[in-house]
Parts: C-alpha cells; structure tokens; sequence
C-alpha cells in the first residue's frame, strides 16, 4: 500500500523554484533570484475566447455587486429583518473570495505556474456557488419576511435584487467551466 504525502508549501517552493546569484551593486556584490523551474500552466482554449471569458467574469463579478448593494442598502423593512440582514451579511465573506479570483484571473498571463492556476480555479468554482447558495436563502427569507408582515409589493424587488446577485455569481461558475488548462514543461530547468 503506497502512501500520500502532501507537500508543505515550502517543499513545493524548493521544488519549483532554483535560487540564482545575480550581480548587484551591494557590498556582496551579487543578490539572489529565485526563478520558476517548475511546469507552466496553459489555457487550452484560443487567447481571445480567453479574453472573453476573463471579461465576462468580471463584468458578472461587478454585476453581482451592483445588485447586492441595489438590495442591501434600501432603507426597507425586509432589511431590517435579523435573518435577512445576516444571511446577507454572511454571503459576503465567500463574495470577497469571488472579487479577488476574478481580479487574479483577469490579470492572469498566458503561462501560470501551478499555484496560481490551482488558486484561480478553486476561488471562481467553489466560492460563487456559496454566495449564490446564501443569496437564495436571502431572497427566500426576504420573500417570507413580506408574507409574514404583509409588506407592499415592491418590498419584493428586495428579494429579487438577492436573487439576480446570486444567479450573477452562478453565471461565473458557468462561464469558467467552460475553459480548461494543461501543463508544459518549462524550459528553464
């Protein structure tokens, strides 16, 4: 039976990076680099759908904002609510998740070492299908909270702002299932 050891991450930065002597102008007269020597990762889709998919996230990722905010800071009754206002509230914490993924896939090179690529698709799979899951919740409540206390019916856009921030965030999950990566040997070995 063979066993699975999991690398620490400074094993796995021993691994895939080799310290160089550069020279510099310091008393030593040389400083160390340290140089990625472990595999790339690519996109096996061409680079202008690429692109798209990168605008495209982002664009869901501020969409999504505009909408929670457009719900949340209505000077409503629904919003008052303690168990509207905390599931709110709680959808925020994967949502900064789904805001730093987005920037990092946007600003993302062609070539991405296997940390950044990993990290990537982990923040825009896993972390939008949580704010959405608590959205829904959000709308759900919101909806109960108008029934309960027989709100007018435009307190159910509130609701519906919810919603769409969350869809907005499964929309991201649907977008960037679609691109897939693969590994090259780097060159530099």
């Amino acid at each position: 039976m063979s066993e699975f050891k999991i690398k620490s991450m400074r094993e796995k930065f021993e691994e895939d990076y080799k310290a160089v002597k550069v020279p510099c102008g310091n008393k030593k007269g040389y400083k160390i680099d340290y140089v990625y020597i472990g595999d790339w990762w690519l996109w096996k889709e061409p680079r202008d759908q690429v692109n798209r998919c990168k605008r495209y996230v982002m664009s869901c990722c501020i969409g999504s904002l505009v909408l929670y905010l457009a719900a949340a800071l209505q000077n409503s009754p629904v919003n008052y609510s303690r168990f509207v206002s905390m599931t709110g509230l709680l959808s925020l914490a994967p949502y900064i998740f789904v805001i730093f993924g987005s920037v990092q896939f946007l600003v993302s090179k062609e070539k991405m070492t296997e940390q950044d690529c990993k990290d990537i698709r982990t923040k825009l799979m896993v972390a939008p299908v949580f704010h959405a899951g608590l959205l829904l919740i959000c709308a759900v409540l919101c909806t109960l909270e108008v029934v309960r206390n027989q709100y007018e019916l435009p307190q159910l856009l509130i609701g519906l702002c919810f919603l769409l921030s969350g869809l907005q965030s499964l929309l991201i999950v649907i977008q960037f299932r679609k691109l897939h990566e693969y590994k090259v040997p780097n060159d530099t070995k």
